[in-house]
């Protein structure tokens, strides 16, 4: 991929390489700095937002605001330049807001560029920290068949993602009881994960395992009916 746009656009910009599709979607991942970047979720006056929101943190955090908030550096134009992007392209991009970052997902890089040119052309051109893209065409078609790209082994071929929700606390004794009976040739478990189901609440979240038999998927199911998310092979390059 011809990255020469995006190093002319910004030369100190961060290059990475895409290993994982993006919400299983997305190629293509943007970084840009935008302080008060959640006021883009907002609709309304974008100057009375940001007042808002500053007499709001102002308030709550006192002595500690200039400290945890950049909103003093914020760009209302900017601001408003970002909404616009996501209330017209919301069809083909994903737009996520971790203040100061905003993150633009999607999967066709001629049309980003042609977005951050169109829109952002005005402002300094360091807001474009980063751009993560697959590495070649070979990369490329593996991202599509679903799979991760790794670049050492781990001794295990498939990465499978469970789905965040509530199962209880019984059904979590259940799956971990499964997971330990089954052995570390069979399946991995993080540390995490095992802390996850072991805890008191009946939530799961941000747990995955890896394993190299994916028919244990379908005795996990078993226990609780639609908790595979996902079921990634991971293939080194």
């Amino acid at each position: 991929m011809d990255i020469s746009f995006w190093n002319q656009w910004n030369p100190d910009i961060k290059i990475t390489h895409t290993q994982k599709k993006f919400y299983g979607k997305y190629l293509y991942k943007i970084v840009l700095h935008v302080p008060g970047g959640r006021l883009t979720q907002f609709k309304g006056s974008m100057k009375k937002l940001l007042a808002d929101r500053i007499n709001y943190e102002k308030f709550y955090n006192s002595s500690l605001f200039e400290k945890i908030s950049d909103l003093e550096n914020v760009k209302i134009e900017l601001l408003e330049t970002i909404r616009s992007i996501k209330n017209n392209h919301s069809d083909s991009i994903h737009i996520r807001v971790e203040e100061p970052h905003v993150q633009i997902y999607g999967s066709d890089i001629l049309e980003l560029e042609e977005l951050i040119c169109n829109n952002l052309f005005s402002f300094n051109k360091d807001i474009v920290l980063s751009l993560t893209h697959p590495k070649d065409k070979k990369s490329e078609d593996v991202l599509n068949s679903g799979a991760i790209l790794k670049k050492e082994p781990n001794g295990y071929k498939y990465k499978v993602i469970l789905r965040d929700g509530m199962y209880g606390k019984e059904v979590k004794e259940q799956l971990l009881n499964y997971f330990i009976s089954l052995g570390n040739e069979q399946i991995k478990i993080t540390a995490g994960m095992k802390r996850n189901l072991k805890s008191n609440s009946g939530y799961i979240w941000n747990v995955f395992y890896y394993t190299n038999d994916p028919n244990i998927n379908h005795f996990v199911s078993l226990i609780a009916p639609g908790i595979i998310a996902n079921c990634h092979e991971m293939v080194i390059l």
